[in-house]
């Protein structure tokens, strides 16, 4: 509630005020204005206490109507027990899913899809109503059900299909789709409805079967601002069917009695029906006497619940001689141990009435108070018979007959206490006369449970004992007899168990062994006295019901249990358990093994064999099983066992190796410590040396060095020549070597011992026997051919290279110990060219020069600045006697030309010659010639 202004808000729209008087406040009033239909009465269908009543939705107004949604299935296909799309939600039917948004196999469309089989509840928005309107089907084998009597609706072809325009479909709040083919799959799309604002709140729906009665149905509307307006009328079907039956005459005889009765099933044919049910069956005569013998008409009124009546009539015939009926029947009975006879009643009796044992007043005669005992007869039961000798009238005689059985009481063997452990089996009841009805209970009086002979009982600890139960025994006639006995199920002679939490140890083994005797006790062991003794020993080691040991060896523990206050036979017992210790293996202390890297396996890194361990680990001992483990736990449990292939790194690996008996199962465990020390870093330089020749035939010497310090480490230096291996004296960090040789250093840690070698190459080069370079004299100018030679020693490990004037080096070409290389093209310069050799080992050099002439082919002395005169390139580098000569074609001298001249103009005797070839001749001081010719163009 809201407190405002001093008043007091309730919800009911009214308002208390501080003195507690109530104030009425008007409610919120709708905009909406819903009519239910009129009241219906309809009767019952044939046959049935009801009828299917179809009726209209109750119409609104004053509400805004929705627009359709329509549903397209559009997205990631999924399959999941519920689907969801624009408030309304598909959810499967137990674990049943639905394929949405899924391809469906017509058109190309993606849907919904259902299995075979399967179904799903639609509902929209939580419960709010709705009208389905169309839905696109790919198939027929399905079916759509509504309301709470299941109307449904079965598309009878594909594509697009409307639901029913019927009051059934209408305004519903849920709805089912179900496939109904169960071979293939059913798939829909593009399911449209629309939301209404009208629903059915109360009684049943449209199309339902209305019971016989009244039914209310509401209808419930909600405005566009949330407010609920109802409206209510009722359905009414009347049962106006009247029960069926049908009857039949029957004849009866009285047979010596005073009347006989009957019941409206013996004149029925069959049970009388009603749609409804019957509600009473009543006859309008029901017992005859002697009087009525003959024909009697007997009506018979059958009413239903709703009260519909049918009547009939049949016909009782009534034969034979009965009694006249003026004495009161005696009812047939039972009776303990004997029968008083009673006092006979009746109506105009002559006062001469009695019993007999016969029928008319005939045998033993017995009058009221007579008392007859069991052994009156032999059998039981006796029939007996009032008579009255007066005259009868109309065929009735006056006498009746009943029966007598007269049952002995019984008598029951009294029964001792019980006193037993924990169960017991009823015995067989013993006595006379007794009745076969004879049994145990736990109360007096053959009350509370019942135990027949033969049953058995189990102790109860949440009982207190002993227990008191009874003998009990009755008959017909009510003759009882009761014996009780106490019955305890916590006698029990006492026995004593014992457990170990283990009965085998290991003599290595750290955790204690809990021993517990186990007292067979039914109820308690709080009053047992305990004496703990070991290996046959009178000493008591304890007086507790638990104990805890670790012995070394194995030791027996022998437990007696008494119960001072038990009424058994036997209240003391005893029982014994060895605890087995078995040897251990021994392992040793820790195995520390030191390891130096070897580079070759990669720095840093090495590979451990654990099996070439197995002996140190197990000391010799044979047939244990061993297995090696990174850390002591999984040692401790065998678990995770590593392979016996071990990578260690440099520093300290450590392993825990486990040595296992098989036999025992009992293990130890050890360390072993594994330390990779570093190699050396050893680094040579160099690594390899060519000693170059000298002038004098000797060759230089060099200096092979290390990168450690004489003080970390000892050096061993050899050498390995063509005579063998010699150790050399030197040991120190370097070594100065002037002969060929492999020479080796082995670097040794002075502190770890770890070594590392390496391995130094030195050769010796010979100079070559000779170089040359030659060209020929005079060439085309600018096109000379220069070809190089070196002549190698023979067995020398080298190569040559050539580089003429300031180019670049060119490697020499290798055939029978001679290296050449050839230069082409070498222009002419000033007539000498340079060449440069050497060796690849850096010990040999030499310089060569080479003259190169060069001859123009032509001359044009038209005085315009090119080639004017000829004359042969690079002469000034030739003896200043040698002599160059120019012929025409005829040998005719044409010019004698000095080395410094600039050269021949193409003038003879002050004329200029014709355009054609010229001759020259070259002579050198030392006697060689070269000649050749040359063009003359104008």
């Amino acid at each position: 509630m809201i407190v405002f202004f001093g008043l007091i808000l309730k919800p009911e729209y009214g308002l208390w005020n501080n003195a507690t008087k109530y104030i009425e406040v008007a409610k919120p009033t709708t905009t909406a204005n819903i009519t239910c239909p009129s009241d219906i009465v309809v009767s019952a269908d044939a046959g049935e206490c009801g009828a299917i009543v179809n009726f209209p939705d109750a119409t609104v107004t004053g509400v805004s109507s929705a627009d359709q949604i329509i549903m397209r299935f559009q997205g990631d296909p999924l399959a999941l027990p519920v689907y969801e799309e624009e408030g309304m939600r598909l959810q499967g039917f137990d674990r049943d899913h639905i394929d949405a948004p899924w391809p469906i196999p017509c058109d190309n469309r993606q849907g919904a899809l259902i299995h075979p089989s399967t179904g799903n509840t639609w509902t929209y928005n939580g419960g709010e109503p709705f009208t389905p309107n169309r839905v696109y089907v790919c198939s027929t084998n399905m079916v759509f059900k509504t309301g709470d009597c299941g109307t449904e609706f079965v598309p009878t072809q594909t594509g697009d299909v409307d639901f029913p325009d019927t009051p059934e479909w209408q305004n519903i709040t849920s709805m089912t789709w179900e496939e109904t083919g169960g071979t293939i799959d059913a798939s829909i799309d593009n399911f449209r409805f629309t939301p209404t604002s009208v629903k059915q709140t109360a009684g049943l729906e449209s199309g339902c079967f209305f019971p016989v009665g009244t039914t209310p149905v509401t209808f419930t509307a909600i405005d566009d601002n949330g407010v609920e307006t109802s409206c209510s009328f009722n359905v009414t079907v009347l049962d106006q069917e009247a029960p069926q039956f049908t009857v039949r005459n029957i004849s009866l005889s009285l047979e010596n009695t005073s009347s006989v009765k009957i019941a409206p099933d013996d004149i029925l044919v069959d049970p009388a029906f009603d749609n409804c049910g019957i509600k009473d069956i009543s006859l309008s005569k029901d017992t005859f006497f002697c009087t009525d013998t003959g024909d009697n008409p007997v009506e018979i009124t059958v009413t239903d619940i709703n009260g519909n009546v049918t009547r009939d009539a049949a016909i009782v015939t009534i034969t034979g001689n009965g009694s006249s009926g003026a004495i009161d029947d005696i009812p047939d009975g039972d009776y303990c141990d004997s029968f008083t006879f009673p006092a006979i009643t009746g109506v105009a009796l002559s006062g001469n009435e009695a019993f007999y044992s016969q029928v008319d007043g005939n045998g033993i005669k017995y009058s009221a108070g007579d008392i007859i005992n069991f052994d009156a007869a032999v059998t039981y039961p006796v029939t007996y018979y009032i008579y009255d000798d007066a005259p009868s009238t109309n065929g009735c005689k006056n006498q009746v007959s009943f029966d007598v059985n007269i049952l002995p009481t019984p008598m029951l063997d009294p029964v001792a206490d019980v006193l037993v452990c924990e169960t017991y089996v009823f015995p067989e009841i013993k006595g006379e006369k007794l009745s076969g009805n004879e049994a145990y209970y736990t109360e007096s009086g053959g009350n509370g449970t019942k135990y027949n002979s033969g049953e058995t009982i189990h102790i109860d600890k949440a009982l207190t004992y002993p227990l008191t139960f009874y003998v009990y025994d009755v008959n017909s006639a009510n003759c009882f007899s009761e014996r009780n006995f106490d019955l305890d199920l916590t006698v029990c002679d006492v026995k004593v168990e014992v457990e170990a939490s283990t009965t085998v140890i290991c003599d290595n083994d750290m955790d204690v062994v809990t021993i517990t005797a186990k007292p067979f006790a039914p109820v308690s062991d709080s009053n047992y006295v305990y004496e703990w003794r070991q290996d046959g020993n009178l000493n008591v080691i304890a007086t507790t019901p638990q104990i805890e040991v670790l012995p070394f060896t194995s030791t027996t523990y022998q437990v007696t249990a008494t119960d001072p206050s038990s009424r058994a036979a036997v209240t003391s017992d005893k029982a014994s358990i060895t605890i087995v210790v078995n040897e251990a293996p021994i392992a040793p202390s820790i195995i520390d093994v030191a390891q130096c890297d070897d580079p070759e396996n990669g720095i840093g890194i090495e590979f451990i064999n654990l099996n070439d361990y197995d002996g140190q680990v197990t000391m010799g001992i044979e047939d244990l099983d061993i297995t090696y483990h990174l850390n002591q736990n999984d040692a401790d449990n065998s678990l995770n066992s590593i392979s016996n292939t071990l990578e260690i790194t440099t520093g300290e690996n450590v392993i825990y190796a486990r040595l296992t008996n098989p036999n025992t199962g009992c293990y130890s465990t050890t360390i072993l410590t594994f330390e990779l020390f570093k190699a050396p870093e050893l680094i040579i330089d160099p690594t390899s040396v060519s000693l170059c020749e000298t002038t004098n035939g000797e060759f230089l010497s060099t200096v092979i060095r290390t990168n450690l310090s004489i003080e970390d480490y000892d050096f061993i230096w050899t050498v390995e020549t063509e005579s063998g291996t010699e150790l050399l004296t030197d040991a120190t960090a370097q070594l100065q070597v002037n002969e060929a040789g492999v020479y080796t250093v082995e670097a040794i840690n002075k502190m770890t011992g770890c070594t590392a070698k390496a391995t130094a190459t030195v050769d010796t080069v010979l100079n070559p026997i000779q170089a040359t370079a030659n060209a020929e004299l005079t060439a085309v100018l600018n096109n000379h051919v220069i070809n190089v030679e070196v002549e190698a020693t023979m067995d020398q490990e080298t190569t040559y290279q050539v580089m003429l004037g300031d180019g670049s080096w060119y490697d020499m070409n290798e055939f029978n110990g001679s290296y050449t290389y050839t230069f082409r093209g070498v222009e002419t310069g000033n007539g000498i060219q340079t060449i440069q050799l050497r060796d690849s080992n850096g010990c040999w050099t030499q310089t060569l020069e080479v003259i190169t002439l060069g001859i123009p082919q032509f001359v044009t002395p038209n005085n315009d600045g090119y080639n004017d005169t000829w004359n042969i390139k690079g002469l000034e580098v030739l003896d200043q006697d040698s002599k160059l000569y120019v012929f025409d074609r005829y040998g005719k001298l044409l010019a004698d030309l000095t080395l410094d001249q600039q050269g021949w103009n193409g003038v003879f005797n002050g004329e200029p010659l014709p355009s054609t070839d010229y001759w020259y001749r070259l002579e050198l001081e030392d006697g060689r010639t070269v000649s050749g010719h040359f063009s003359l163009k104008r």
